[in-house]
């Protein structure tokens, strides 16, 4: 018996996708202002756009639950399978993760520097019973409830709940048939609707805003959304799921702009339509030949390629880059400029995070995912490398944020 290690394939538009990803986060963080009203045409679409930006998490998820299931059901006959998909996933995420709370938890209350803006006291100190949320990857369960339990590290809610469906989906995804799979995903696409629909959540949802936002069991469609797409990719002619993923995508996108900002009971329906535009929007991408080369491009490329690092630590930057630059330069160079001068900043705050990240691509990032060469898929003949076909079906080697 000899083994034999599968070829990564690597899809590229889909780096672009996630790099608009990114971007829409960062627009809604740094530019998103509801109030904007005595503007001119080019301030009010800018705007607009980065109202829109908070969507840009579901867009991970949809990439998160394709990109996954479709490495899973590839290397489902590796004779490896748990081993190398949870040691590539620690290499890819631990790293700069705990490196992040080491910085926040640890070195910033040493710093001694505005460090009452991260904590409830001036000290600067979070407390250990705090801290184990975010150690263990379950932050967002407590920050359903407080949202701002530690400001910098707010965000992190999205890698708890990406963490958690790693955890599971694995195991179910080597148990069960593809067809089962589909109908699970199905199932539990449904349910979630179901669920966020139930008048006792929906009077959570009401009074604490984050309820539906943050906690697992509402958002988990989403990424089943994305586990399903990477079923039906494998099976049905990517000339019939683009005819079908257009209108879908104009349409949804069209009423969804029209609520940009829903409140907790127009999310119920709302997260339901961002999984099904950005699943369609995904579709597009990977089965048109124009959307797939507007993707490829390499702005897109690049920002997708450090997305990660740039999720992890923009609220930092944006905090230190206000305070230290942006207030002194508003308040001495650009005074009069309610609007001009933060589309100003917001660049240079996405000029900063992406250079930041970049420094820790060549510093920590990239080394580390080198040892990924020590851990691949291995199969026992070459029939266990065949698809139908008889060609070589490889895994997506694309990295998450």
């Amino acid at each position: 018996m000899t083994e034999k290690t599968r070829e990564e394939s690597h899809l590229p538009a889909l780096d672009g996708l996630r790099g608009l990803a990114i971007l829409l986060v960062l627009l809604f963080h740094t530019f998103a202002r509801p109030e904007v009203q005595h503007a001119n045409w080019i301030i009010k679409s800018f705007n607009q756009v980065s109202l829109f930006g908070w969507t840009g998490v579901d867009l991970f998820f949809v990439l998160s639950g394709f990109l996954i299931t479709r490495i899973l059901l590839d290397a489902k006959t590796s004779t490896n399978f748990f081993k190398v998909f949870y040691m590539r996933r620690i290499l890819r995420i631990f790293p700069l993760y705990y490196l992040s709370l080491i910085g926040v938890f640890l070195i910033w209350p040493l710093l001694k520097l505005h460090t009452g803006s991260i904590s409830g006291n001036d000290a600067g100190h979070v407390g250990l019973t705090v801290q184990l949320w975010y150690w263990l990857n379950l932050v967002n369960w407590p920050t359903a409830i407080h949202p701002m339990l530690v400001p910098l590290l707010s965000h992190y809610w999205t890698l708890s709940i990406e963490e958690q469906f790693y955890a599971v989906w694995p195991a179910v995804v080597y148990f069960l048939s593809e067809k089962r799979l589909a109908l699970l995903s199905v199932a539990g696409i449904v349910s979630v609707f179901i669920l966020r629909n139930l008048p006792i959540v929906q009077a959570f949802g009401a009074t604490h805003d984050n309820f539906l936002y943050r906690l697992t069991p509402f958002r988990m469609d989403t990424l089943l959304f994305g586990g399903l797409l990477a079923i039906l990719f494998k099976h049905v002619d990517r000339s019939k799921l683009l005819r079908w993923a257009v209108p879908i995508f104009v349409v949804t996108l069209a009423l969804l702009l029209w609520k940009a900002q829903p409140s907790p009971a127009e999310g119920a329906i709302t997260f339901t339509g961002l999984a099904v535009l950005y699943s369609s929007l995904l579709t597009i991408c990977i089965t048109s030949k124009t959307a797939g080369a507007l993707f490829r491009t390499r702005l897109l490329r690049g920002m997708g390629k450090y997305s990660y690092s740039v999720y992890l630590i923009h609220p930092s930057v944006l905090f230190f880059m206000d305070v230290l630059v942006i207030r002194p330069l508003q308040k001495h160079l650009l005074p009069g400029h309610p609007y001009g001068a933060p589309l100003i900043f917001t660049l240079l705050n996405i000029c900063v995070c992406f250079g930041i990240a970049r420094i820790t691509w060549v510093l920590i990032e990239s080394p580390i995912l080198r040892l990924k060469r020590h851990f691949r898929y291995t199969y026992r003949d070459d029939q266990a490398l065949k698809g139908e076909t008889g060609a070589v079906s490889s895994p997506v080697a694309i990295e998450l944020g």
